[in-house]
C-alpha cells in the first residue's frame, strides 16, 4: 500500500552552480546566489517520532517543476516512490517505511541538494495488546490542514476548539469495527447518536474506513463531513492512534452563523474565497462544498473515559435527560 510523505524548512538562499562546456572541451563553473529556497518542511530534521506512513512535503519559495525527492535509509537503500509537483509544493509518494528506522529525505532542486534526516516511531510494528473497547480521543486540533489549505484550517480551527471525537474499536480481527461518538470533555455526549462506522479494513496496526458521513460540531452547529475517509495506526502498546487522516466534503451552507457571517448560504464560501479557496458543487447541487483533508492527527487512549455506549436517535427521543417528555 502506498502513502504520501511531505517535507516542509526555513527560507534560506543557496548557491547555484552553473557549468558551461566550451568548444575545446574545457568547462567553466560559475556560482551565483540562488533565488529559490525551501520555505517549510515536515517532518523536522532530527525528529524521532515520525509516523511510518507520514506525509512528507517540501515547499519551495518559487516553483521548480524539475525538482525531485528521494527517500533512503542510512545504508543508502532507496524507498520506491515518485515525486509530485504542484506549484511550489513537492510531494513524495511511495512504500510504507519501517518502524524505528532513520531515513534521509533528499530534495534535489535548482539550488542543489538539501537533506533532512528523521527517525520513525515504534508505530508500524504489530500491536502486542488488545485494543478492543479502548476509547481514543481524536484531537482534530493537532492535525495539519492539507486541503483546502492551512489558511482555511486556521480560519475554522477556533470554531471547532471544543469539538471532541471519540473512537472505540469494538471488534478486532482481520477487519475492525469502530464505534464513534461526540464527546463533551468528560465522556460521550449521550444526547447525540453514536456513529456506527462501517467495518474497516485492518492490516495490523493500520486501519482504513469509509463512511457516508461524519457529524462534527462547529460552534453550536452539527456539520456532516460527507464521503468520509478515516485512517490511522495503533501504537504497539495501544497507547495511541498515530498519523490519523480525515478526508471528506463539508457543505458550508449552514455554517454562516458559526462564523458570525449571517445566514447567507454563500457566506463561508465568500470568506474562503478571500484566502484562495473555491467552493465546489455538492451532491445536492449546492455550490457551497469544500473538500477537506486533515493530516497527522493524534489520538491518545483516554483511560478515564468510560466505554462508549451505542445510542440511537430513538434512544434520545425517549430519554428524559435529553428533553423527552414521555418515557419509552
Amino acid at each position: 500500500m502506498t502513502r504520501t510523505l511531505v517535507i516542509l524548512a526555513t527560507v534560506t538562499l543557496a548557491a547555484c552552480t552553473q557549468v558551461t562546456d566550451a568548444p575545446d572541451g574545457t568547462s567553466t563553473t560559475k556560482t551565483d546566489e540562488c533565488l529559490n529556497a525551501i520555505a517549510s518542511q515536515s517532518p523536522a530534521n532530527g525528529d524521532t517520532d515520525v509516523y511510518y506512513r507520514t506525509n512528507v512535503f517540501f515547499t519551495l519559495a518559487m516553483p521548480d517543476p524539475a525538482a525531485t525527492i528521494t527517500i533512503a535509509d542510512t545504508a543508502g537503500n532507496v524507498v520506491p516512490g515518485s515525486t509530485g509537483v504542484v506549484d511550489t509544493i513537492l510531494t513524495w509518494s511511495g512504500d510504507a517505511l519501517e518502524s524505528e528506522t532513520t531515513y534521509n529525505a533528499t530534495l534535489s532542486y535548482e539550488c542543489g541538494d538539501a537533506i533532512v534526516s528523521w527517525t520513525t516511531s515504534a508505530t508500524g510494528s504489530p500491536t502486542d495488546v488488545d485494543v478492543t473497547n479502548t476509547v481514543y480521543d481524536l484531537d482534530i486540533l493537532s492535525g495539519v490542514w492539507r486541503e483546502p489549505n492551512e489558511q482555511f484550517g486556521a480560519l475554522i480551527m477556533p470554531f471547532i476548539a471544543d469539538a471532541q471525537l471519540l473512537l472505540m474499536p469494538t471488534s478486532v480481527s482481520a477487519e475492525i469495527d469502530i464505534l464513534g461518538a461526540i464527546g463533551n470533555g468528560i465522556d460521550q455526549e449521550s444526547c447525540l447518536p453514536t456513529i456506527p462506522f462501517p467495518t474497516a479494513t485492518y492490516e495490523d496496526p493500520f486501519f482504513f474506513l469509509t463512511a457516508p458521513n461524519l457529524p462534527l460540531q462547529v460552534a453550536d452547529i452539527i456539520v456532516e463531513i460527507d464521503d468520509l475517509e478515516l485512517s490511522g495506526a495503533f501504537a504497539p502498546d495501544g497507547s495511541r492512534i498515530q498519523g490519523a487522516q480525515l478526508r471528506g466534503v463539508i457543505d458550508t451552507a449552514d455554517l454562516g452563523p458559526a462564523f458570525s457571517a449571517g445566514a447567507d448560504p454563500d457566506a463561508v464560501c465568500e470568506l474562503a474565497g478571500a484566502i484562495g479557496v473555491e467552493c465546489e458543487t455538492c451532491a445536492n447541487g449546492n455550490e457551497t462544498c469544500i473538500r477537506v483533508w486533515i493530516d497527522d492527527i493524534d489520538a491518545e487512549a483516554a483511560p478515564n473515559v468510560p466505554e462508549l455506549v451505542e445510542r440511537t436517535q430513538a434512544d434520545i427521543d425517549t430519554d428524559p435527560a435529553c428533553g423527552a417528555t414521555t418515557a419509552p
